[in-house]
Parts: structure tokens; sequence; C-alpha cells
């Protein structure tokens, strides 16, 4: 065989031999895909809404449990291809039951008693293989963090979203598209080290040969050795989690807005276990009621012809029957209303970690009490909290918590060394119920002894967050009135407060000297704080 004809046989069999290596790619939705499932997203929420109403759940809880088996579904498309979609509807139902399921165990509600109206697939190994690279994905995020700029903001625009290196470059400063490169092939050798531990003895430029084949899929031409084959492994696991990190926050972004459109129509809100939902049943009361009081009328008419005084007579007995019947179907109304909110809303005080192992909350509804219980996000987890101090007058109280296993040793914000600003925008989360809801807004007013922020919704004791992370508050007990302003407490008074504190048991409260958040955007930010979130119960 002649020289050239040699080289041009080596040169195929070596691009052969990369090419049957290369690592398996999820699906990509084209335009006309995305079209269809954003259908779907509109249509087929009915059968999850349906199960979580019928099964001790909320309307705002349906919304979320819907959210979350939508991203779901289109992760397992991603791994499973296209024909996903034709099972769409059972799919989804099928992740939806499952989710609210895991939430009713952590509820203790016995599952025997759930409703189901429809057949269902069960949903394990999907739902084990997602979580698996949504964990995967967390991590490489939260390594991504630590890098810093440009390179973090690189990585996630360039392999996250798909931009191209030119267009994302000159915007953070680097002009030369070869440095910028040389730049990302670093941050993914940084990657590779943080989320496998493992380092590579391998030129930059073989390295960066790797990086451009698994991002642009270019043909490679020389021999692969098995040391190569780790590494080309290694970058393209970093790159499909990055990639599922960035594309899976910005669905449920996308989900959360069009959310609100999702309505529960009548054949939605279908009677439940506990009888027709409680509108149905004060409408329909509320009828008989008048419908009683019509035929009253009738036949005090007709006595009237043959003997009026007796017909008065009986018609005040009537009128009094009737007042009797009305005030006690109004307190059963009323108590009806209670045991609906206190089932639906059974929970209006968050806390959050001013530091590992700590909460901070609002004192006055605390009163007496002397401990509580911390319960994460999930309900699977409750930490019990001594108080170690509660100040009514300013509204604050530091608990600490009795059992710190689990809890992670940092938490990834710090306390605002600035005062707040009107006009500056801020988020918070809280519990309004057992879920966690987020509300956004901004500072309305920031003068001594008059901090108010406007928020879409709130719970005292939930912290006010900045743009870039950092506790700018805490949200007092009172809002200021029903425009939706709240008082809250600046971050410069809580860490006065909190380092005034003279306790020899809480020696060991640091507070954080470090935003971990800083450069995240918002959804990160959330996912991040979210752990450090508690809803406040009362024991016994």
């Amino acid at each position: 065989m002649g020289g050239r004809s040699q080289a041009a046989f080596l040169r195929k069999r070596n691009k052969v031999r990369l090419q049957s290596m290369k690592p398996e790619r999820l699906y990509s939705f084209e335009h006309d895909d995305l079209t269809k499932v954003e259908g779907q997203f509109k249509a087929l929420y009915k059968s999850t809404f349906q199960f979580v109403l019928e099964n001790k759940g909320s309307m705002s809880e349906a919304r979320d449990t819907y959210v979350r088996a939508f991203t779901y579904y289109m992760q397992l498309i991603e791994l499973r291809g296209m024909a996903v979609s034709e099972r769409a509807e059972a799919v989804i139902y099928s992740f939806s039951r499952k989710l609210w399921l895991h939430k009713l165990e952590k509820r203790r509600v016995d599952l025997d008693y759930v409703k189901h109206r429809r057949e269902y697939f069960e949903m394990e190994d999907a739902f084990h293989e997602i979580d698996f690279i949504n964990k995967r994905s967390a991590k490489t995020a939260e390594k991504l963090a630590e890098i810093g700029e440009p390179g973090r903001t690189l990585v996630l625009e360039c392999v996250g979203r798909k931009c191209s290196i030119s267009d994302v470059a000159p915007r953070l400063g680097l002009t030369d598209e070869d440095r910028a490169f040389a730049k990302l092939v670093q941050c993914f050798r940084k990657l590779i080290k943080f989320t496998e531990g493992k380092e590579f003895e391998l030129s930059d430029e073989v390295f960066a040969r790797f990086v451009r084949y698994v991002l642009d899929g270019m043909e490679e031409t020389s021999a692969v050795a098995e040391e190569e084959k780790v590494c080309l492994t290694m970058v393209s696991r970093v790159a499909a989690m990055v990639r599922n990190h960035v594309v899976r926050a910005e669905r449920i972004e996308a989900f959360k807005e069009m959310e609100d459109k999702l309505t529960a129509t009548d054949d939605v809100l279908t009677e439940s276990a506990d009888g027709p939902n409680t509108t149905k049943k004060i409408l329909m009361k509320t009828a008989g009621i008048a419908g009683l009081a019509l035929i009253a009328a009738g036949a005090i008419s007709a006595l009237t012809a043959f003997n009026v005084s007796e017909a008065v007579h009986k018609h005040h007995e009537l009128q009094a029957r009737q007042e009797a019947e009305r005030e006690a179907f109004v307190a059963d109304s009323l108590a009806a209303a209670a045991a609906a909110a206190e089932k639906v809303v059974p929970m209006r005080i968050s806390a959050f970690a001013p530091a590992p192992g700590y909460a901070l909350t609002a004192a006055k509804p605390l009163g007496d009490r002397t401990a509580v219980l911390l319960e994460t996000e999930d309900g699977d987890i409750a930490y019990r909290a001594r108080v170690v101090k509660a100040d009514p007058d300013a509204d604050l109280a530091l608990l600490k918590i009795e059992d710190t296993d689990g809890i992670d040793p940092t938490v990834p914000y710090r306390f605002a060394t600035g005062g707040a600003e009107i006009g500056e925008a801020v988020f918070s989360l809280g519990f309004p119920a057992d879920f966690l809801a987020y509300s956004d807004g901004s500072v309305n007013a920031a003068g001594e002894g008059n901090f108010r922020v406007k928020l879409s919704a709130a719970t005292f004791g939930a912290p006010v967050i900045g743009n870039h992370g950092q506790i700018a508050g805490m949200l007092l007990t009172e809002a200021e009135d029903e425009s939706g302003f709240y008082q809250f407490t600046p971050a410069e008074k809580i860490t006065a407060w909190i380092e005034g504190l003279n306790d020899a048991s809480i020696s060991d409260l640091k507070l954080p000297v470090r935003n971990r958040l800083f450069y995240a955007d918002k959804t990160t930010q959330i996912q991040k704080i979210r752990p450090f979130v508690y809803k406040v119960k009362f024991e016994g």
C-alpha cells in the first residue's frame, strides 16, 4: 500500500474510531416539536388538576404539580425521543400522580383512599433516571459558580444556551476569540476536576480538540488513546449537565409564566370524597333557602284569604324559623370556610437560616413558646428548634436547631451590608400554606423606622432577597396596609440585633461573610436559597 493511500486509510480508520465512541446526545427539540409540546401544556392539565384537587390539594398545588410533571415529561422526550409525545396525556398524568402521592405520603395521608379516575404508568425507572441527571446537573452548576467570571457566563452561554462564542466573548471583555475559547477549555478542565475528581495529563491542544468536537461535532482524524476516550466522555458529560441545568431552569420559568392561564373549569372541579366544592355547596343551600321563602310566601297568601290573623301568626313563626335556619347556615358556612382555610392554609409563618444550624423568624406569633418545629419544603424533615431569644418589640426571634445532622454546613448568601434603597427590586420566599411560594416586588419606603416593600404575596418571617441573592431584610408580622405593602426589618438591623445578643449557647453562630449567589441568575438563586427557608409549626 502506497504512503498516500496508507495515510488516507489511517485517517478514515481513526475518524470511524472516534465517531464510534461519540457520546449519546439528548434529543434536541425542533421548532415544530416545541410548538407541539407548548400546545400540549395548554391542553392536558385537566387530569392533573382533577387528581390533585380531589386528593386534598389546593389550586396552587395543582398548578405546581403540573409544571413539575410537564418538565419531567420534556426530559423524558430528550431521553427517549418524540415518540413519547404520542402518549403525552397518560405520561404527564402518571408523572403528576407520582409527584402528588409522594407529597401526600410525607403528609402521612393514607394512600389506600386516594382516588384515581384513569389508568396510569408506573414511572419509577423514568424518575430515577431523570432525577439522577438533575442531581448531577445541579452539582455541576454549583461547581460552575465557584469558577467565577467571566468563565461561568462563558460556559452558561456557549454550552448551556449554545450561543456563538463570537457573540458572547465581546460582551465579557474577551475581544480575541481564540483566547475566549482557551478560557472555555480551562473551565472544562476545572469542572471535570470539581465534579468527577479527575485530572488529565493531556496537552491543551488535545483537550481543546475534544471540547470543540463535543460542542461543534468537528471531525477528528488523530489516534485516540484510552485516556483520551475517558476525557472525551467526561467533556461530553459536563457539557450535557450544563445544558440540562440551563434548559430545565428556563423551561420551569416559562411554564410558571404560562400556568396562570390554566383554569379549573367545571369539569375539573368534580365532586371529591368530601362532597362538592364549598362554593357549590353554598350556592345550593342558598338556593334552597330562597326556594323555601318563595313557598312560604305563597302559603301565606293563601291563608290570608281565609284567616288573616292566623296567617300572620304563622308567618311570624315561619320568619323566626327561617331566621334561625339562616343563622345556623351562616355559622355552618363560616365553620366550613374556617376548616377549609385550616386545611388548605395550615401555615402562615416562615423562617430562614441566618447561619447553619439557626433560624430567624418573627417573634410576635411565638408568644411565650420555648420551642417550635422547622419543616423543610417537602415536609420530609422536621427540626426541633429552641427559642434562644424572642424580641416582640423588634419582632425578631432567633431559633437554634437541636439536631443539625443533614444540615448544610454553609449558607449560600450573606446579609446585605448597605441599607435598602427605594425602588430596589427584591423578592421573597415563604410559606403562605404547605407549599413554598415566590413573590417579587420592590422597596417602597426605606426611612428610619419605616421600611416597606410591595410584594405580590408574602408571609411574615420570610426573607427579603436582593437582586444578587443577598438577604436585604425580613418581613414583619403585620402588613402596613391592605394594598400589598409589607413592613420589613432591614439586614443591617438584623445583623446588629444578632451580634448584640449575649448568650453563651450561640457562641458557634457566625454570620456568613461570602455571597455565593452574586453572579447567579434568579432561578439559580431560588434553587440555592429554598433549602434554607422553613415552615414554622407549633408543637402540640
